[in-house]
């Protein structure tokens, strides 16, 4: 049960990372954001802040963030052209709204990979001085060897 529960958890802040990426590019880029929702059905819980509605949902299997025009059918129907919408945005604003979302996944997984040597302290010195898996043992071994020559 803890299993599931870390998993929900590290899954939920992978997809607000990924979420958010395209978010606040789309932002950045005058696009309308209609709604920015973590999981997937009903929703659980809910609040409007501006023209954005933000949402939780039951079923944590995903997010999504949609944007006014995105699909063609989100267009305000007064007929009028709508500068927030994702298909009046320049192709460079599109471009980079899309891609924001894995990119913004890159940088999570970087922050956590030096948050966890931070913490660790093993870096890569620690392999090259003879401290890992080889300096480990008495045995003699030609790894071990180049890495005694390597580090004297």
């Amino acid at each position: 049960m803890v299993t599931l529960i870390l998993f929900v958890l590290i899954f939920g802040v992978v997809v607000i990372s990924h979420e958010f990426g395209h978010f606040l590019l789309a932002k950045a880029n005058g696009i309308h954001v209609i709604e920015f929702s973590v999981g997937m059905g009903p929703n659980l819980f809910s609040f409007q802040k501006g023209d954005t509605k933000y949402s939780l949902k039951l079923l944590p299997i995903g997010g999504a963030c949609m944007f006014e025009g995105e699909d063609g059918l989100n267009e305000k129907e007064d007929g009028e052209d709508h500068s927030g919408s994702f298909l009046n945005a320049n192709v460079w604003a599109r471009i980079s709204t899309v891609l924001a979302g894995p990119v913004f996944n890159f940088i999570l997984g970087f922050i956590i990979a030096f948050i966890i040597f931070a913490l660790t302290g093993l870096g890569i010195r620690y392999y090259i001085k003879g401290k890992g898996s080889c300096g480990d043992c008495e045995c003699s071994c030609p790894v071990k060897e180049e890495m005694h020559k390597a580090n004297h």
